[in-house]
């Protein structure tokens, strides 16, 4: 089943198979990971944020958490999601918690680099 390509996807694309044929493009993404899409993208990044970039290899699997919603921080269930898993359905995920390349489009977006 195929879904529509969202900006992060574009950016998981465009950026993966740059670093698969750029080998130069790949060990910068792997060594200065904000660096490189700073100057990709022409845009300062906060100086909090942290981008971590890991290759996996045939021995090493790579899994990604997600950020855990914390108490307060403005995410909570519409009342169809509550009444979905009252009924035993999950209710839709939330993007911008469930894929770093989300959220980087976030800033990317909110920095103009980005079509919204």
């Amino acid at each position: 089943m195929s879904r529509p390509m969202n900006d992060a996807d574009a950016l998981r694309d465009e950026l993966l198979q740059r670093a698969a044929t750029d080998g130069a493009f790949r060990q910068r993404l792997v060594i200065q990971p904000k660096a490189t899409v700073e100057s990709e993208f022409g845009v300062t990044l906060d100086p909090h944020l942290e981008i971590q970039v890991v290759e996996e290899t045939p021995s090493r699997i790579c899994l990604v958490l997600p950020v855990r919603a914390q108490a307060g921080d403005g995410i909570e269930l519409a009342d169809r999601d509550l009444q979905n898993v009252a009924g035993g359905a999950m209710p839709e995920p939330i993007p911008y918690r469930t894929c770093g390349f989300d959220r980087l489009c976030n800033v990317l977006s909110a920095r103009g680099r980005l079509a919204g």
